[in-house]
């Protein structure tokens, strides 16, 4: 894993050895210098005379880092470090290094035919395999960051505190006129008018920043256009391709290429203006989440890029995220070196290229503790200039992907984890890296070669990010009902408690927060903190509505979980079921009783009954009024019958209560046929007994069903046949010498009854204790 170095010197003690190994090229007769606050410039350049040391340019203001040039016939480039390095108010002085843009093939620039849309709606995304590998170039189905999924849970572009995203793409330009890219503009500058209208230091910085001559001319590229489509394309705009944050806004920085002061200068324009957002709360700057950087220098030692490294740490500390491709050669950084990639800021996020198949590109660089994940690069389709569509492969292609992914991670954090991230930027940020890390799919080939051995999924990341338990969301309120009744038949009382303290633990005080109230998922009410009730009115009698409430912190829009409350209007229309139904019988009637409800089926009072249907065996027998609580049924005799009722209220259309208790009655003096389920048998070893008797009923056979063999007397004789269910060992009946249903199915059959027996293992056959 990287390590936080909180000096960039002790940070290039890593590297060290490196420096002995390679000499990266640098622009002779330059050096960068960071200085302290108070220093003094003009002194300096007196103190350095015989160098002839001067001030050339002013990189980086907020940073106090500054391009000078010397006389390289007064001292080599590492003597003249040495010397500078040496003065009281030097914080970090370097060579001047040559820069280059991480090389890319590309293909030709074509556009694809458009294909039936999925999702989002752009034309070509189906063609788009890094969001969405369905093998349509012949890689492997779902070898892919799963965006869709993502997209599911954010689509980019504000922060739920209304923030607008922006990414910083540091690079050779961009086409600012293409119709599928969204750019940032800063509000606050007038363009053209030669003055730095908001006091940032840029004059005329309207559409960004362009380091190499340090104007806000942008000029226009075609890496720089590809790679600003990669992060953040506009999406489902029923135009071209998408990027994988589809609103998030690109501020466009010119200065990837060259020397490393233009590099510095570039990193110094996001980060002021990240640092004036963060002080300004919002009013002036931008708020830059990530910066993508597809350039670098090839074997590049840290110890010799101070300045550049401790970049990615000032930004961070301003809540900047950096995301750096690795070299376009298959050598281990970890070894070799590289810049940016092997610079040890935590800050930094460094990317190695995956192709389709989920392989490492075998042009694409690695490295177990320098290289932290891989992303799609290979054949990437995206934005051109032109106003055109291209594909090309590259790390600087696989970094920008996961720019993207950074950006689209804040849309989809919570209210309060964005306040969080506001008051805490250095440490939260560090949050989102490591969510884009642990979020990774493991893959085989990037397995002991990178830090987490995986490819980017920016949903596992998304997910992870919503389910961070906020601090700073209040709890939900607690013990929510809702009521009403015949009384109030277009109102509804809520009441509930409200909560007392955050997530986090600490005190929520009732002035801090209101309860938000949805009537079926539209909002209705927003009721102050220690209210704990509302009346809502205007309903219509009957009608179920479902009651959503959640608590919601006034200064920061965090919110609660929300829970659910269901209740009709006017009460359930609906009756209770009428209980305690009994029958008894005789030879040629069943007699019921019951107890009529008295509330409807929500326990509301009951004020319309109007009388109780009684049904026999599924079928309307006959009704009883109010207070009856008696029926007497007289059916044919010799049958068992299955009686219920119900209860029914005198509404147009009446509304039937659910059946209550069913009873079973046999009316007659005695059935034709008996089943006889022995006492012991249970579960599926007395199914056959239900079976036997719905058979005989359906046929018109007067019937009955029982577990005592003698409920209609000991004298066998009056059935015409017994069915006997016995069950299957172990659960079932045993009939053992000297049992009286032994005895007197015996008897029954040897005086000429007639039995079906059906049992396993349940007659004792011991010879010493008798059988049947």
């Amino acid at each position: 894993m990287k390590n936080l170095f909180l000096t960039v010197l002790a940070s290039c003690l890593f590297f060290s050895a490196l420096a002995q190994e390679r000499e990266t090229p640098y622009q002779e007769g330059e050096l960068l210098i960071q200085f302290l606050p108070r220093a003094d410039i003009e002194a300096f350049e007196n103190d350095y005379t015989f160098l002839e040391l001067r001030a050339k340019k002013l990189l980086s203001r907020r940073m106090n880092i500054w391009l000078f040039e010397y006389n390289p016939a007064r001292a080599t480039g590492e003597e003249a470090v040495a010397a500078v390095y040496q003065h009281r108010d030097v914080l970090l002085a370097q060579l001047n290094h040559f820069v280059t843009l991480r090389g890319e093939s590309s293909d030709a620039k074509t556009t694809p035919p458009a294909i039936e849309q999925t999702f989002p709606n752009d034309p070509q995304f189906p063609n788009q395999w890094a969001l969405n590998n369905t093998g349509q170039t012949g890689g492997t189905p779902d070898a892919d960051i799963d965006a869709p999924e993502a997209w599911d849970i954010a689509t980019g572009g504000v922060t739920k505190l209304g923030d607008e995203i922006i990414v910083a793409v540091i690079d050779g330009g961009g086409e600012l006129t293409h119709s599928d890219l969204s750019f940032w503009k800063n509000i606050h500058e007038i363009p053209n008018n030669g003055i730095d209208d908001d006091n940032n230091g840029y004059v005329d910085d309207y559409n960004g920043w362009n380091a190499y001559s340090s104007t806000g001319n942008v000029p226009s590229s075609s890496h720089g256009t590809h790679v600003s489509g990669i992060a953040a394309a506009k999406g489902n705009n029923a135009l071209g391709v998408s990027g994988v944050n589809w609103n998030a806004k690109v501020m466009p920085i010119a200065g990837s290429s060259g020397t490393e002061s233009i590099v510095v200068e570039a990193y110094g324009y996001a980060l002021e203006q990240r640092a004036r957002y963060n002080e300004t709360n919002g009013t002036f700057g931008a708020f830059v989440v990530v910066t993508n950087s597809s350039f670098g220098v090839d074997f590049g030692d840290p110890a010799n890029f101070p300045i550049w490294c401790a970049m990615y740490d000032s930004m961070g500390a301003q809540g900047i995220l950096s995301c750096g491709a690795t070299a376009n050669l298959n050598i281990n950084i970890d070894i070799e070196g590289d810049i940016p990639t092997a610079c040890p800021s935590d800050y930094l996020l460094s990317v190695t290229n995956t192709t389709s198949n989920d392989l490492k590109n075998s042009g694409a660089a690695y490295g177990l503790t320098t290289i932290d994940l891989g992303a799609p690069g290979t054949s990437i389709l995206n934005t051109d200039v032109g106003n055109s569509y291209s594909s090309k492969t590259g790390t600087s292609m696989a970094s920008p992907t996961v720019a993207g992914a950074v950006a689209l991670l804040y849309a989809a954090a919570s209210p309060g984890l964005i306040q969080i991230y506001k008051d805490n930027p250095a440490e939260t940020a560090l949050l989102f890296k490591q969510w884009i890390m642990d979020g990774t799919d493991p893959i085989p080939s990037l397995q002991g070669i990178t830090v987490t051995g995986g490819r980017l999924n920016v949903y596992n990341s998304a997910v992870l990010v919503q389910s961070f338990a906020d601090s700073l969301d209040p709890n939900p309120p607690a013990n929510i009902t809702a009521y009403s009744d015949y009384t109030t038949p277009a109102s509804m009382q809520l009441a509930w408690d409200d909560p007392t303290h955050y997530a986090g633990g600490d005190p929520l005080l009732p002035g801090e927060f209101t309860i938000e109230i949805q009537r079926d998922s539209v909002p209705v009410a927003s009721i102050p903190g220690g209210a704990e009730q509302y009346t809502d009115m205007g309903l219509n009698d009957g009608q179920l509505y479902t009651y959503r409430l959640y608590a919601k912190v006034i200064a920061t829009d965090s919110t609660s979980e929300a829970l659910e409350v269901s209740w009709h209007a006017g009460g359930s229309p609906v009756p209770a079921a009428p209980a305690n139904l009994a029958c008894a019988a005789t030879a040629t009637s069943a007699i019921l009783t019951w107890e009529d409800p008295t509330a409807q089926e929500d326990g509301t009072p009951l004020d319309d009954l109007d009388h109780i249907n009684i049904y026999r065996n599924g079928s309307l027998a006959g009704s009883a009024p109010p207070g009856a609580q008696t029926y007497t049924d007289n059916p044919p005799p010799g049958f068992t019958y299955t009686y219920t009722v119900r209860a029914v209220d005198d509404e147009t259309p009446p509304n039937l209560s659910a059946p209550g208790n069913a009873v079973e009655c046999f009316v007659g003096s005695t059935p034709n046929f008996l089943v006889w389920v022995g006492p012991d048998a249970t579960g599926a070893s007395a199914a056959s007994g239900d079976s036997i008797f719905d058979a005989l009923v359906a046929n018109g056979k007067s019937s009955f069903l029982t577990n005592d063999l003698f409920e209609f007397g000991a004298d066998l004789s009056i059935y015409d046949a017994i069915f006997v269910v016995l069950g299957i060992f172990p659960n079932n009946h045993e009939i053992v010498s000297g049992d009286p249903e032994g005895q007197a199915l015996q008897s029954y059959l040897q005086n000429g009854g007639s039995i079906y027996l059906e049992g396993g293992d349940c007659f004792n056959y011991d010879p010493e204790t008798g059988g049947y």
